[in-house]
């Protein structure tokens, strides 16, 4: 059996030709970063199914796949810099007085509840680097999955129990 890589063909002149593997196709989801605070570990509570619902004051349109980051800066512990799994953001809404124990904070009813399921963890967590948006660290940004690194399912990992609409 032979392994096949791709390559890209370039001409340079006059019987030169310079043949380059070509990159694998990257692997590019949006992502956010929250920190692990000394005893309110909230991406390390993601990660584990703990904390089902991530409550911003700012909101977005977006809906999808997202890689959940630990923030290196403000972050303690083992996380800190890293990316940590996958969930899926599928709804955001106002926060309720029930939401509470899911988010790990208390009722705010400026707070708005992003909604996950879906969860996928990495074969390893892996350090990234953000591209900083305008403003504060609160919307979402673009990441890149190594390519050594796998995509784990974790259907153990339950939502937070709300009729999707």
């Amino acid at each position: 059996m032979y392994e096949c890589q791709a390559i890209a063909v370039i001409f340079v002149g006059i019987g030169i030709v310079i043949a380059l593997p070509m990159a694998e196709k990257q692997r590019i989801y949006k992502a956010l970063i929250m920190n692990d605070y000394p005893g309110a570990p909230y991406a390390d509570w993601i990660k584990n199914g703990e904390k089902t619902i991530e409550t911003r004051f700012r909101t977005f349109k977006y809906r999808g796949d997202i890689v959940i980051c630990c923030g290196k800066t403000n972050s303690v512990g083992k996380n800190a810099g890293k990316a940590l799994c996958i969930v899926e953001l599928w709804k955001i809404r106002p926060m309720r007085k029930g939401d509470e124990e899911a988010a790990g904070v208390k009722f705010n009813p400026e707070l708005n509840c992003f909604l996950l399921k879906n969860w996928r963890h990495f074969s390893r967590d892996f350090e990234f680097s953000p591209q900083r948006i305008s403003g504060a660290w609160q919307s979402l940004f673009d990441i890149s999955i190594p390519s050594d690194v796998e995509i784990v399912s974790k259907p153990n990992i339950k939502a937070f129990p709300e009729k999707e609409q």
